[in-house]
């Protein structure tokens, strides 16, 4: 048998195989979630999955307590990795991170512009694509200053801006205004998810609003993009 006959049963039992665990996913699509927080951040997410209920098949959520720029050199190995694979490719790529303090904050957010400019010039190229739109891939999941705000837009609407000051970070004050509302919550906790998710429709409604606010007055904070991941799951049965 020559190497070209080998080289195609190959391909075609690779082929049959992608099939085959296409059929195993459900009608929605398949994604990733890379976050920065190992603790408060990533649970709540977890936790999120597991009450819309969706299929492990269809999603991997990882913390890798890292900064923004190797969170997205993490999902972009992921990402690499699955589509090299048997297994069907990621159709959204999700990096969660903070502002903080961080250096390589709009070097992560530049990084997946460049990601998705990639992908669009395969999409584009990629006749059978011709009559469809293309959509990024890579997603930035932002909060500035820091997750808590997040949860924070599930009590009250604030544009009040976050800073150091008294020898604490600006994710400590927001820290401390989220005490206002539970007061035993720290990073490690896993029950934030079910006390605040009835206020779901809240968190979403606020912090849509608060992106406009800093959209129409060119500020960067403070500002979180958490509630577009939310809808994203809230809707995927739907």
């Amino acid at each position: 048998m020559g190497s070209d006959d080998i080289f195609h049963k190959l391909k075609k039992k690779a082929a049959q195989e992608k099939k085959r665990q296409i059929g195993k996913r459900e009608p929605y699509p398949k994604f990733l979630v890379v976050c920065e927080d190992t603790v408060s951040g990533l649970i709540y997410l977890q936790k999120a999955v597991i009450h819309y209920k969706l299929s492990t098949a269809n999603f991997s959520i990882v913390g890798i307590g890292e900064d923004p720029l190797n969170i997205v050199k993490r999902a972009e190995i992921e990402y690499d990795k699955e589509k090299k694979s048997t297994r069907p490719a990621f159709d959204k790529v999700f990096c969660v991170f903070d502002r903080d303090t961080h250096h390589s904050y709009y070097n992560a957010l530049s990084k997946i512009t460049s990601l998705n400019d990639k992908i669009k010039l395969d999409f584009i190229s990629d006749e059978s694509n011709s009559v469809k739109e293309f959509k990024p891939v890579f997603v930035a999941i932002q909060s500035n200053p820091c997750f808590e705000l997040w949860l924070l837009c599930h009590f009250e609407y604030t544009t009040k801006l976050y800073t150091k000051s008294q020898n604490k970070s600006a994710s400590g004050h927001v820290k401390d205004d989220i005490k206002k509302y539970l007061p035993d919550y720290d990073k490690s906790s896993d029950k934030v998810f079910e006390q605040t998710i009835n206020l779901l429709p809240s968190a979403l409604k606020h912090a849509s609003s608060l992106r406009e606010f800093c959209e129409v007055n060119m500020l960067e904070a403070p500002y979180t993009d958490m509630d577009n991941l939310m809808s994203f799951l809230s809707t995927l049965k739907s």
